[in-house]
């Protein structure tokens, strides 16, 4: 699933924090420009696509922090 309006400092580890609460993580994917710095999106694969479906209909349209979260479904 695609996750955007992240924190700039939001890293792996944070995202990992977020969402293991729903399941097995298969991977967790930040998008960084040419300079290394997060571009405040990623993308999570779930083990398993339940959990995932559990973390778009907990998390979407939360607020973590200061940021605006949006989780969408990757097809």
């Amino acid at each position: 699933m695609f996750v955007g309006m992240l924190p700039k400092n939001a890293n792996e580890a944070v995202l990992e924090a977020m969402f293991e609460q729903f399941g097995e993580l298969y991977e967790i994917h930040m998008i960084k420009g040419h300079d290394g710095q997060s571009k405040g999106c990623a993308f999570i694969k779930f083990a398993n696509r339940d959990c995932a479906r559990s973390a778009i209909d907990m998390l979407n349209d939360t607020i973590p922090e200061v940021n605006f979260l949006e989780v969408v479904p990757c097809m």
